[in-house]
């Protein structure tokens, strides 16, 4: 049939138009009436033969429904034969993202921040973290009302982002010195846009579905006040949807209007955000309200080693299937009792020509080639000979996982 509104062709069973969202008024239904042809008047026998007769039909008619319902629910085509596509109605100017229109879809591409992000539509029903699985059962569970699509990546499930913050004395220095100068951003704020930089950029370490954890790191001491986390689950950009399910013809449309508003929400001890900006913003507060904290103890100490060791003995090693790290630092820590600065780091070549992982009871930081680890905010005071050593010390440390360097 096709929609009045808009004319476009839709399935019958489909509650709306997926094109224009048009209420479906159905077909009206055409019947025959017919007259009884037996005559008035039928013999004992005839009665019988006809009884025997509609009893065989019935049961003829019986096992071929059951057979069909065995069909559909046992056999058959999977549902990940399902046609799923997707028609964005309207762009709004408060919209931060937005999903591209296609049909039949091999994937859902979501722009944003300039970027796109593609999310296959690879994976049968049947196996776990299926996004078709995701969007038709969302379709039946909605079909013909208003939804919420929320989206994830089904190649990378599982996964936390574990951010590390340097809040020492030395980061502080950093930040008091760019103000004397007048600076227009701080030392701290530079580490903040280029983290946003970083979780935006295709490395692809912040994805639908991630969780992340962030960290600070400074004196080891148990009643250290700055030894809080922030647990946050990012569920990504959402939006208002209208879904129309076909079972006949296998197919889901997805209508969708304007995004849903930034929001945070503490569910058991984890906020859920489905904002990018929201979620750099909770972060940079977190960080912020540590380096700031008045409290001496928090910022005496940059003991890079225990902060490694805190990371390899928590449960979360055991929990995720991939984690992608994290670590800010201005050039200066401590590390297995010497303390490194762009004048003082020799004894970083004892451990670079060990070749040797960090590790903590057999265990590496580095458990997949796959994991990534990004620094952010070293400061090699114009010296690139400590910018080399220090560069390969982290190489090392994290082997056989890729390193890269951001300069804040």
């Amino acid at each position: 049939m096709f929609c009045v509104k808009c004319g476009k062709s839709i399935e019958l069973d489909y509650q709306f138009c997926a094109y224009c969202g048009r209420p479906n008024v159905g077909v009206a239904k055409i019947g025959v009436t017919q007259k009884s042809l037996l005559p008035r008047t039928l013999s004992n026998r005839s009665i019988q033969g006809l009884t025997l007769s509609l009893g065989a039909v019935s049961v003829f008619v019986l096992i071929v429904v059951v057979g069909v319902v065995g069909f559909l629910i046992f056999g058959g085509d999977e549902v990940s034969e399902y046609k799923v596509s997707i028609v964005s109605k309207t762009f709004s100017e408060n919209d931060s993202a937005w999903i591209q229109n296609c049909e039949n879809c091999e994937k859902v591409s979501i722009q944003e921040k300039g970027t796109t992000l593609d999310l296959p539509l690879e994976k049968d029903y049947k196996e776990t973290q299926s996004l078709r699985k995701h969007l038709i059962e969302q379709a039946q569970l909605y079909n013909g009302k208003d939804g919420i699509l929320s989206l994830f990546h089904e190649g990378y499930p599982n996964r936390l982002l574990h951010l590390s913050f340097d809040i020492s004395g030395s980061v502080q220095d950093l930040d008091k010195e760019d103000e004397r100068r007048n600076a227009l951003k701080v030392y701290s704020d530079l580490i903040l846009d280029r983290l946003e930089d970083v979780l935006a950029s295709e490395e692809n370490l912040l994805l639908p579905g991630d969780e992340v954890m962030v960290r600070l790191y400074g004196p080891v001491r148990e009643d250290n006040p700055c030894r809080e986390t922030l647990h946050v689950k990012y569920i990504g950009p959402s939006w208002n949807t209208k879904f129309a399910y076909s079972n006949r013809t296998k197919e889901v449309s997805i209508l969708v209007e304007e995004q849903v508003l930034p929001q945070a929400q503490r569910e058991d001890g984890v906020i859920v955000i489905n904002d990018f900006s929201l979620l750099v913003s909770k972060i940079g507060e977190f960080y912020k309200d540590a380096l700031y904290n008045p409290n001496h103890d928090c910022h005496v100490e940059t003991r890079l080693q225990n902060h490694l060791q805190d990371i390899l003995d928590d449960t979360l090693q055991n929990k995720y299937d991939t984690i992608n790290y994290v670590l800010t630092n201005d050039g200066r820590f401590e590390f297995k009792n010497f303390f490194i600065t762009p004048s003082s780091y020799e004894v970083l070549y004892n451990f670079i020509n060990t070749k040797t992982p960090f590790s903590l009871d057999n265990k590496t930081l580095c458990r997949v080639p796959e994991e990534k680890f990004i620094l952010i905010g070293l400061r090699y005071d114009d010296n690139p000979v400590y910018r080399k050593v220090i560069q390969e010390f982290f190489n090392t440390i994290f082997f056989p996982c890729e390193v890269k360097f951001y300069n804040a």
